[in-house]
């Protein structure tokens, strides 16, 4: 049970980190918009992302 839990755990930082990452690369590449807009889009930007990057991982989606 422990096992399940950790790689559950390692999946989520995972889908994390690459959240982070796309969030980056979409703040670098929209840096001329005003900071309020990117304000208001960043969180349709990341939830969606990281539900993505974690809901697809085996063992998130086996815990579903």
């Amino acid at each position: 049970m422990k096992t399940n839990e950790s790689s559950i755990r390692g999946e989520l930082l995972t889908g994390g980190i690459l959240t982070v990452i796309f969030s980056l690369l979409f703040l670098y590449f929209n840096k001329e918009k005003s900071g309020a807009e990117l304000g208001l889009q960043m969180p349709f930007f990341m939830i969606p992302y990281f539900l993505l990057f974690t809901i697809g991982q085996p063992g998130v989606s086996k815990k579903i």
